[in-house]
């Protein structure tokens, strides 16, 4: 992949997780658990290749405003809610939490490949 790929997905997963995260709320209240669930477990592969993509980002001195660690923060929450199969706590945190922190997400503008 290179340098433009990296950007334009970055970009397009971070455009697309706000209406993935009112998905799984909805799911998680309307009681679709395979579906929600399965949701989830994209959200968190998704999260993990944005970890590995701020890395990359990095090393090519791309400016981008991410705060991975609050996305790693948002995964462990998750999974200590899922665990106790608390899903009415795990559909707020999408809908309050992880919604808007990536609605108010600014992607990566001024891009030179």
């Amino acid at each position: 992949m290179n340098l433009y790929e990296l950007v334009t997905d970055f970009n397009t997963y971070i455009s697309k997780v706000p209406n993935g995260c009112l998905y799984i709320a909805n799911a998680l209240r309307n009681n679709d658990l395979a579906s929600a669930l399965q949701s989830i477990r994209d959200f968190s592969e998704g999260a993990l290749w944005l970890v590995d993509a701020t890395e990359l980002l990095n090393n090519n001195n791309i400016i981008y405003d991410l705060r991975i660690n609050e996305i790693q923060y948002f995964l462990e929450i998750i999974n200590d809610n899922l665990e106790k199969k608390n899903y009415l706590k795990v559909a707020d945190i999408f809908e309050q939490e992880i919604f808007l922190f990536f609605n108010g997400q600014k992607l990566i503008r001024n891009f030179d490949s």
